[in-house]
């Protein structure tokens, strides 16, 4: 982790990078040890993110190759991006806030990512996100808090399992 060669090309990027030099050098086990004592502290139960797949691989590869133990099926996991594309489900106003502002892929997708959503959400079309781990968790907060409001006002429940193609539940419906 400290060969900035090495991690200019693997996960953070070039641009990333630079908010790496913050982050103190501790091995992660023992970030693991750490954030295991913190979840027993504060008796977490549920684990949240956006796009959690990529989390869960992320985690359960950096495990085997490491050798630490942090087993995630002790929590409930909430799928962020599976619930939000689950409550914008051919929302018109979405697919037009996405359209009307070039948020539309190669292909001709709304996008559904966290910076989209958010932006939507904040009606901030110009709103580029950072990718710093302060402003990811408190843009997937900001989300799941606007999810699970949307629930108690339509009395709903959605599910948080995760959902690889959740994506295709904020494009127009087909006629």
């Amino acid at each position: 982790y400290s060969n900035r060669r090495i991690m200019s090309n693997y996960v953070f990027g070039k641009d990333k990078l630079k908010y790496y030099e913050d982050v103190p050098s501790k091995c992660y086990a023992n970030i693991v040890k750490e954030l295991k004592a913190l979840l027993k502290k504060y008796n977490v139960t549920t684990l949240a993110a956006y796009n959690c797949n990529f989390d869960i691989e992320a985690i359960e590869t950096t495990n085997k190759y490491i050798g630490t133990n942090f087993l995630l099926n002790d929590y409930e996991i909430y799928d962020i991006y599976a619930m939000a594309c689950a409550m914008l489900t051919h929302d018109e106003s979405y697919i037009e806030f996405c359209e009307k502002n070039g948020k539309v892929s190669a292909k001709g997708n709304i996008l559904s990512n966290a910076e989209t959503v958010y932006s939507y959400l904040r009606q901030n079309a110009e709103f580029i996100e950072n990718h710093t781990a302060l402003e990811d968790a408190e843009i997937e907060a900001y989300i799941l808090d606007w999810v699970l409001a949307e629930e108690q006002n339509r009395n709903i429940t959605i599910s948080r399992a995760p959902n690889p193609m959740a994506w295709r539940l904020v494009q127009r419906r087909k006629k």
